[in-house]
């Protein structure tokens, strides 16, 4: 009887373990989920180093993570810490190759790098992944990779594919204005300006822009109003002492 009891503990004491170490982990991935989403709302203040603090933290807690990695390769971005950067987007896609946020982060530190061919190939991951949500994201930066490549053709063609699929996303309206100037197709451009100050009325640099395109076509009211809104709606800084100047030659 002694026997068959102790037997009957042994794998009641074994389970109780296991269990102890399934709550243990589920605990300790939570503690780190809350360091990585502390670490998130740094990082969106731009409060890089609190931010790293976190997601160091997160790590540790649960290597394995791919999200971490991601969020630790924006923030040495953030800090020009370019190898450390790379090296994290590496290791998130290593653990998940089909993360199209990642591919898009990813994009853009090779956008800060000048790398442009690097940069469109992680926007084309994200936008082959039919799971992204935010494709007109990696459309309009694919674009301005083209854009810096000098191939006008293919920037011009992401920054419509991005606004087709969100209409009411700004960006890819300006670069397309942008765009078209750099080809001298000045309707087009201020049209495209135009629509990027519709949707939003304190976008400063498509105001600016949209003076710039006035002046040099010597329609001088409409710059005037331009540069005007643009003094009103900027903070001090280079633009709004250029559209102050520009003010000043227009009276």
């Amino acid at each position: 009887m002694l026997k068959r009891l102790c037997i009957c503990l042994v794998p009641i004491v074994f389970a109780f373990f296991l269990n102890g170490c399934v709550e243990d982990r589920a605990a300790i991935k939570e503690r780190s989920s809350l360091h990585l989403r502390l670490g998130a709302s740094h990082l969106s203040e731009g409060n890089i180093p609190s931010a790293l603090k976190e997601l160091l933290e997160a790590k540790k807690m649960n290597p394995d993570d791919p999200h971490i990695y991601s969020m630790l390769g924006l923030a040495y971005g953030g800090k020009k810490e370019y190898e450390k950067a790379i090296d994290n987007f590496r290791k998130a896609l290593e653990l998940d190759p089909e993360l199209p946020e990642v591919h898009n982060n990813f994009g853009v530190l090779y956008l800060n790098l000048k790398r442009w061919d690097d940069a469109i190939l992680e926007f084309r991951k994200a936008v082959n992944n039919d799971l992204y949500s935010t494709p007109e994201r990696a459309y309009c930066n694919m674009g301005w990779a083209y854009y810096k490549k000098g191939d006008m053709g293919r920037a011009i063609q992401n920054y419509k594919k991005a606004s087709e699929i969100d209409p009411e996303f700004t960006l890819p309206y300006y670069n397309l204005g942008v765009g078209y100037l750099s080809i001298d197709k000045t309707d087009e451009a201020i049209a495209a300006f135009k629509l990027a100050v519709k949707l939003a009325p304190r976008y400063v640099d498509a105001h600016y822009q949209l003076g710039l395109v006035y002046f040099k076509l010597g329609r001088k009211e409409d710059a005037k109003r331009e540069f005007e809104k643009v003094v009103t709606i900027s903070p001090p800084g280079e633009t709004r002492s250029s559209a102050t100047t520009y003010l000043d030659l227009l009276n």
